[in-house]
């Protein structure tokens, strides 16, 4: 019997990515999202290339009342495989997996919330996955760094995606990829080459110089502005 998948936010970047690879396995997918055309043309797609069931969701998930009316429409179903961008829980089996970031371990100017809810994620994680020891539900906490994805475009954030090297964008399918990998390897954090060097950095306890340069190099305009209020301090 095929496995079935849940997947929030679903409609690009990497809940998409993860939507065509559990779709490659075989996995029938619940996909949710808030952009209805598009995350409708993606089902359309996955069913006609994989060949699976693609439900549906349409579902704003920051609201109680969004997430009540979600979870009537999943009822009883068994949930084996969540990726969770958005939230919910699995019963006794199956495996969840947690988007973070590798901005968890960079607190930087404007960043702040951001950075602390990435880092809450992956604590989180790490504890879930101690209390589920003894359960057949495995847990993972992806820090994919920089994604070629709409995410900087709708927050209005101006990046130089063609950037090579540590902090270079990265194409979703190749971070899923590697982070299936990962899972294999049951390795409850996963994270790129970026992930390794900021917690390094950040354990040292002087993460100030590091952050900074790489703030510079990300949003030069809000650095400065970044730099001229901390000297007038």
């Amino acid at each position: 019997m095929s496995k079935t998948a849940l997947i929030t936010g679903a409609t690009s970047g990497l809940g998409l990515s993860y939507a065509r690879y559990f779709a490659s396995k075989g996995c029938n997918l619940i996909i949710t999202g808030r952009r209805e055309n598009m995350i409708r043309e993606n089902a359309e797609s996955l069913q006609n290339q994989f060949h699976v069931n693609v439900e549906v969701i349409i579902a704003e998930l920051s609201s109680l009342d969004g997430i009540n009316r979600f979870l009537s429409q999943i009822g009883d179903r068994t949930i084996d495989i969540l990726v969770n961008n958005a939230g919910f829980g699995l019963r006794n089996s199956g495996a969840i997996i947690n988007i973070s970031s590798d901005g968890a371990f960079a607190v930087l100017p404007h960043n702040v919330l951001y950075s602390s809810t990435k880092l809450y994620i992956i604590n989180f994680t790490e504890g879930l996955h101690m209390e589920l020891s003894g359960k057949d539900i495995r847990v993972q906490a992806v820090c994919p760094g920089f994604i070629d994805s709409h995410f900087h475009e709708s927050a209005e954030m101006h990046m130089y995606k063609s950037r090579k090297g540590l902090f270079g964008f990265r194409d979703p399918d190749a971070i899923v990829a590697d982070a299936m990998k990962d899972f294999a390897k049951k390795k409850v954090i996963s994270g790129h080459g970026q992930v390794h060097v900021l917690k390094q950095n950040r354990e040292s306890g002087k993460p100030d110089s590091l952050f900074c340069c790489i703030f510079k190099q990300l949003e030069p305009v809000c650095y400065n502005r970044f730099i001229i209020q901390y000297a007038s301090a």
